[in-house]
Formats: C-alpha cells, sequence, structure tokens
C-alpha cells in the first residue's frame, strides 16, 4: 500500500483487490462502534460554528447602525427588548428578530447533542480522555460554574475531582514557608549525621 503512485482512487482499487484476493484479516472494534461518537462530535463542533456565525451577524446589524454592542449582554433574552429598541427601522428589526430565535434554537440543539454525546461516549474508553476537556469534564479551579442543564457527575469526574484537589493541597503545601523550613531542617540534620562519622574517623586516624 506505501509504494508507488498513492490517491485516494489507487488505494481504493487496491483495498478492492486485496478483499477480492482475501487477503484482509478482520479487525474487532469491540461491541461499541466509534461511528456514532464521531458524528455525534461532528454535530457538536458544526452546531458550535454555526452559533457562532449568529451571534456575529447580530452583532453586525447594530454596528451597522452605529449602536456600539460590546461584550455578551447582547445575546441575552432579557435584554432584548431593550436592544430591539435601538433599531428604528422595522425591518431590520424584524431581521433581528429572526436571528435571536436562530440563535435560540441553536443553543437548545447544543445543548441536546452534548447530552448524547456524553451519554454516547460513557461506552467507550474515549470518556476518560473526555473528562480532562475543561468545557465538558470537571472544573478544579471552581472559577467557572457548569451549565445547570449539564448532568450530575458520574463516579469517574468525582474521584478524578478528588485526585486534583489533594494533588493541588500537597502542592500548596510544599510551597509554604513552614513546609520549606522543615524540609531545610530535615536535609540539615542529614547532613549533619553523614559528616560526623567522617570526622569520627579522621580523628581515629590521627591519633
Amino acid at each position: 500500500m506505501r509504494e508507488g503512485n498513492q490517491n485516494d482512487k489507487i488505494d481504493a482499487r487496491r483495498l478492492a483487490e486485496l478483499l477480492r484476493l482475501d487477503h484482509l484479516s478482520p479487525v474487532y472494534h469491540g461491541e461499541h462502534g466509534l461511528r456514532s461518537l464521531k458524528e455525534l462530535v461532528g454535530s457538536y463542533l458544526t452546531i458550535t460554528k454555526d452559533l457562532g456565525r449568529v451571534m456575529s451577524r447580530v452583532k453586525a446589524i447594530y454596528r451597522s447602525w452605529g449602536i456600539p454592542c460590546t461584550g455578551k449582554q447582547v445575546y441575552a433574552p432579557r435584554h432584548r427588548v431593550e436592544w430591539l429598541g435601538k433599531i428604528s427601522e422595522a425591518g431590520v428589526r424584524r431581521r433581528t428578530e429572526f436571528y435571536y430565535q436562530q440563535l435560540d434554537a441553536l443553543r437548545s440543539l447544543r445543548r441536546e447533542v452534548r447530552r448524547e454525546l456524553l451519554e454516547e461516549s460513557k461506552k467507550h474508553q474515549a470518556w476518560k480522555r473526555l473528562c480532562q476537556i475543561p468545557s465538558i469534564g470537571p472544573d478544579p479551579s471552581g472559577r467557572g460554574a457548569r451549565h445547570s442543564a449539564d448532568p450530575a457527575p458520574i463516579p469517574h469526574q468525582a474521584a478524578a475531582m478528588d485526585v486534583q484537589r489533594i494533588w493541588h493541597r500537597d502542592t500548596k503545601q510544599r510551597r509554604s514557608p513552614e513546609c520549606r523550613r522543615t524540609a531545610r531542617t530535615s536535609e540539615e540534620s542529614e547532613l549533619h549525621s553523614r559528616t560526623e562519622p567522617q570526622l569520627q574517623s579522621r580523628s581515629e586516624e590521627s591519633v
């Protein structure tokens, strides 16, 4: 397969020829294939990109009318009436309302796909790796609260959070001045215990 010219058409023909000659060995992929997981991941990424595009279109309308719209307040449902009131043109205001409807639909759809993605990922070994992603797995820093619609953490996540808390606690203790003084004291005592027999042996030789 690695010799000669290579492209999709040539590789497909070679694979078909090997299959015809029964020279391909079957490979066991387990009880749960990865096709569903890959499709869900692709759907989640695509919806996330579409969501970003719609958000950019919403801000583009306000900026085209000279209305500053920094931050995320322009997307919040409770502030939309206020923001729509800043647009005097009825047609443009209606167009912005359509974008808001599309934004809400994409957000709801992304939450649904994300929930199915997590459920499907629990069936595979990839779940352990997904738990390490900050936006999906546990957040050991505690700075960002997870979405209210997120599922409850499973035992794998709880165990990972406990290990990370212990690691951070040990790291802080190692960095504290008291621990550094204790470490220096233990090192000095160990050094003293090593040098004392050497001095004693030298004094015996001189006698």
